[in-house]
């Protein structure tokens, strides 16, 4: 029959009152684990060896070769726990804070300079009022003290050009103060031109009317326009004509209005 070999043993409480001799060995029946002492007297707790499954170390653990070390962790990825990946952020006007669902949050205070192409409180102010999706084409123009602001004096060195919006033939023909300065409609029958929408006083600008084909069509007005003399134009009826209303929105519902009559193109 074999030999067993049987080791002085006791508890992990046991063990924190026990002095071993030097090179004794005993078994942490707690921990399931052998102690070896060093024969240092009441000082000598021994040394607990870890367990291969689920160590609990102590101390400062050192990894003799990071490449095993990653090695292990990529082999072992869906063993890892407690990795934090509900991460969120919040700012304000001098720090960025990266908040975690379940570690430290990271306070980034604010930059005071642009050296890495990072944003400055100063640059947030200068982008202030910008619209959505605005597109700037000129760097030179825009970095210059004033140049575009339209709340200054500007000397145009190039032509400005107002579009001319087609406007939707109708019993009332619809005008949207938003969507152009200028504007165009051809008459298919007697209409009447609508009460703008969106008047802000002082914009100006000019309608384009061309008869149909078949000409002898009449246009009435919306109160809003607002004629010399009080009377209201009447247009030429001459199939294919062109009259132009030229406006100004001179206060909330009052259009001040002229009609050049049979412009004439070509001839």
């Amino acid at each position: 029959m074999a030999k067993k070999l049987q080791l002085r043993r006791g508890t992990t409480t046991q063990h924190s009152s026990f002095a071993g001799a030097e090179g004794e060995v005993t078994v942490d029946t707690t921990k399931q684990t052998i102690v070896v002492h060093n024969g240092n007297g009441n000082n000598d707790n021994g040394i607990a060896m870890a367990p291969s499954a689920n160590p609990t170390f102590t101390g400062t653990v050192v990894i003799p070769n990071v490449a095993d070390l990653e090695s292990a962790v990529v082999a072992n990825t869906s063993k890892v726990t407690n990795v934090t990946t509900n991460l969120g952020a919040t700012a304000n006007g001098t720090s960025l804070t990266v908040t975690s669902s379940d570690g430290t949050n990271a306070s980034i205070p604010a930059v005071t300079t642009t050296a890495w192409g990072v944003m400055t409180d100063e640059d947030k102010v200068k982008l202030d009022g910008v619209e959505t999706d605005a597109d700037v084409t000129d760097a030179t123009n825009v970095t210059s003290a004033g140049a575009g602001m339209l709340n200054v004096d500007q000397t145009w060195t190039g032509a400005q050009r107002g579009t001319i919006t087609a406007l939707t033939d109708a019993a009332t023909i619809a005008v949207d103060f938003d969507s152009s300065n200028n504007f165009s409609v051809t008459l298919g029958d007697n209409r009447t031109l609508g009460q703008p929408t969106n008047q802000t006083v002082g914009q100006s600008g000019s309608i384009f009317i061309t008869q149909d084909g078949t000409g002898s069509r009449t246009l009435g007005y919306h109160a809003d326009w607002k004629w010399a003399g009080g009377t209201t134009p009447t247009l030429t009826t001459t199939a294919a004509a062109v009259d132009r209303i030229d406006y100004i929105v001179a206060a909330a519902n009052t259009i001040h209005a002229v009609v050049t009559l049979d412009s004439k193109t070509g001839t």
